[in-house]
């Protein structure tokens, strides 16, 4: 990617999903059970990392969200179910939280379905909110520049993570 500075490699990224699979199952103890929400591509690919890393540990169900036309004046989330179980608790995924948009719409997307509470990952925290939403698990805080953008590239059939900031 020419002009961008690598801050992410595949090692430190699966280190860093690695950490959050622990904070995450420190965090629902005793939870048996956890829905894991990836949102888009990237996201999803996330969660399945974190499925797998949790697996014999909490028992994981993945869902995905698709976030529809991100303009600054309106988006919605398309749910891959129609239908959630109500009462349980939900982890929703993302690579990269910026605005707080996208993982504030998703999270009011799944209040319908009276969950028992929503927690939420992100792989990198670019800060720059416009909503104020959180992370409740993040793999890196990274301090940018509104002209800067944070890229995430993941190579799923080669298993590898890269981000980069681009600006």
């Amino acid at each position: 990617m020419e002009g961008a500075i690598t801050i992410l490699d595949s090692q430190r990224a699966f280190k860093m999903l690695e950490r959050i699979a622990c904070q995450i199952e420190e965090n629902c103890y005793p939870e048996k059970e956890l829905i894991i929400l990836g949102i888009d591509d990237k996201g999803l690919w996330l969660a399945q990392q974190l499925q797998s890393l949790l697996t014999g540990k909490i028992s994981c169900t993945i869902e995905s969200a698709t976030c529809q036309d991100k303009s600054k004046d309106s988006a919605t989330v398309v749910f891959s179910a129609s239908n959630f179980p109500s009462g349980k608790t939900w982890l929703v995924v993302d690579d990269v939280l910026y605005s707080g948009r996208t993982l504030f719409i998703t999270i009011a997307g799944l209040i319908p379905y009276s969950p028992k509470r929503i927690l939420s990952a992100v792989l990198i925290d670019r800060g720059h909110r416009q909503i104020p939403v959180s992370a409740d698990f993040t793999g890196m805080v990274l301090a940018t520049t509104l002209q800067e953008k944070v890229k995430v590239e993941i190579d799923i059939s080669n298993k590898e993570i890269k981000g980069y900031l681009v600006g």
